[in-house]
């Protein structure tokens, strides 16, 4: 076994989520839940992959699906690229191993700190980033969200022409709004909050999701940006159902603010979001944002 094998930083991550010993050996990454991360390791000999030694905080190479921690080694080259995902909070060790993955090659490893992602407040969440092709549909008192299509719905007379500016293949639509308690139940005032007309409740939610069955591309996802609007589930399994969707949405209030290009916010605990999958049934954060290449959108670390 090489001597000289050690972890280096990928460039990708960021250095203040580093700490190295004084003489400079890179020791630990900081990585905060639902993100992906890399690192490098050098001097690697033929034959040697990655695992995690806690696959609940780091899923290793015994995972089945998309969270699986992978080796990339370059054709000829000594060095190999780990990415893993930050499954949930909690320590782990990411080593290399040769044929039993328990096994450490030497005694060369680096720990992971996997962080609750939650910020301290609304005003301080962490951004997600959406790829292909993003539409956003803001109500007139609601512009937070701008997207390759950026929409301000102010249809007069009804909802159901809420989705006709989304174009085929679409990966991802954002929706912003308020949201509103009327009779016991959260409802999105997609045309704003002096247009009671144009709201989305339970009763014609699934008229209106429905409209996207068709135009949104292979797994793609719904972004509800309405606040609160995550604690009428029911809204949520319908709209998924209807949509053939995922559909994420927050149970508490989100910030009024307008957010960078291609950005949402709902992915950060503050908000507590939740995932009703097409079928209409809950999905878990962290195995939602395992699939995040699939669905196309960046948890930042």
């Amino acid at each position: 076994m090489s001597s000289s094998m050690k972890f280096v930083r990928h460039p990708s991550f960021p250095i203040d989520n580093c700490f190295f010993t004084g003489s400079g050996w890179f020791w630990k990454m900081v990585v905060r839940e639902w993100a992906f991360a890399q690192l490098d390791i050098t001097d690697v000999e033929d034959g040697l992959q990655a695992t995690s030694n806690n696959p609940t905080i780091v899923p290793g190479v015994f995972e089945q699906g998309p969270k699986r921690i992978t080796s990339t080694r370059a054709a000829g080259a000594q060095k190999v690229t780990v990415r893993f995902y930050a499954n949930a909070a909690g320590f782990t060790f990411v080593h290399l191993f040769d044929k039993d993955p328990v096994l450490a090659a030497q005694d060369i490893r680096i720990q992971v700190e996997v962080q609750t992602r939650r910020a301290a407040s609304a005003a301080d969440v962490t951004l997600t980033q959406l790829g292909g092709k993003t539409v956003a549909i803001n109500a007139p008192d609601a512009k937070a969200y701008e997207m390759d299509k950026t929409v301000v719905y102010t249809n007069a007379t009804t909802p159901l022409t809420l989705f006709d500016e989304v174009p085929n293949g679409t990966n991802h639509v954002v929706l912003a709004s308020h949201g509103i308690e009327v009779n016991d139940k959260i409802c999105m005032f997609i045309g704003g909050a002096t247009a009671p007309s144009l709201r989305l409740d339970v009763d014609n939610c699934e008229e209106v999701f429905a409209k996207l069955k068709g135009k949104m591309a292979d797994n793609g996802v719904v972004w509800l940006g309405g606040c609160t609007i995550g604690s009428n589930q029911e809204f949520l399994k319908k709209a998924a159902k209807a949509s053939g969707c995922p559909v994420v949405a927050p149970v508490m209030v989100l910030q009024k603010k307008s957010f960078p290009k291609g950005h949402i916010d709902m992915l950060d605990g503050v908000g507590i979001p939740l995932v009703f999958g097409p079928e209409g049934k809950p999905i878990s954060l962290t195995d939602f944002c395992g699939r995040q290449d699939t669905h196309q959108f960046t948890v930042p670390v």
